[in-house]
């Protein structure tokens, strides 16, 4: 249901309008009725409401001067009505993003239209918190880990990993399709806050791998190893360290 409030200085027309909304059934709360802005303040700025359906007149305190006066809490949606729509009173709604405007007297196509409109927008406005908080979720995930880089700060779930490199007092992280970031912490230090993932296997002072990640490994013409990762990546290893990984890869 839509909570509104409506605001017209004419009794008769705000009668009107009240009998509009009320054909489309089970839409509509109507809350409040107030004959100016002026007197629907308090109202307003202590009540959550929907859609504020407010004449389209010009008045010593307008809809547009309630909205600045109360701030982030005002989340109302304004609808404008007006008897006829002239390009002044059209830029003058855009320029306060004025949700919609419904010519007077009030048509039913124009308010069936409206809502339409407004329950994709609060879908939209759903599915983006429900993805929010996924991500918040996803964040507070152990297996992430964070990066600060000189432009951002991104997160790398270890899943995402395909092979660690040391160096030096760094380490580059090597992910996704040819990504890679260099990281201040030695690979020692790194791989001690990684330790419960069970994938990451090091197989030198300077390398780590996730076998997770790993879709297979061919020896190559110079007799070294030729590492595939799942992300496209590649990584070659010498004969020694690849029949290493080759028998730790079978098992």
């Amino acid at each position: 249901m839509i909570s509104v409030v409506i605001i017209h200085s004419d009794i008769e027309a705000m009668e009107q309008i009240k009998l509009s909304l009320n054909i489309v059934k089970d839409q509509f709360i109507i809350e409040n009725s107030f004959d100016s802005a002026e007197h629907a303040f308090d109202f307003l700025k202590n009540n959550k409401i929907d859609w504020v359906i407010n004449e389209a007149i010009d008045s010593n305190l307008t809809i547009y001067d309630i909205k600045d006066l109360i701030g982030d809490e005002f989340k109302a949606k304004i609808v404008l009505i007006s008897n006829k729509l002239t390009i002044e009173l059209a830029l003058n709604a855009i320029r306060n993003q004025v949700f919609d405007i419904f010519t007077f007297p009030i048509k039913i196509k124009e308010v069936n239209s409206c809502i339409e409109r407004y329950n994709k927008l609060l879908k939209k406005s759903k599915k983006a918190k429900i993805d929010n908080q996924d991500a918040a979720l996803s964040l507070n995930d152990k297996n992430f880990l964070r990066v600060n880089t000189h432009e951002n700060q991104m997160f790398i779930h270890y899943n995402e990993i395909d092979y660690l490199v040391a160096n030096g007092a760094y380490t580059i992280i090597h992910f996704g399709s040819n990504k890679s970031v260099k990281i201040s912490k030695n690979l020692g230090v790194l791989l001690k806050t990684m330790k419960d993932y069970s994938s990451l296997k090091r197989i030198s002072r300077f390398c780590v791998l996730n076998f997770k990640q790993i879709e297979k490994i061919i020896k190559n013409k110079t007799e070294n190893w030729q590492i595939f990762f799942k992300s496209g990546n590649t990584f070659e290893v010498s004969r020694v360290i690849g029949a290493k990984i080759s028998t730790m890869f079978e098992k």
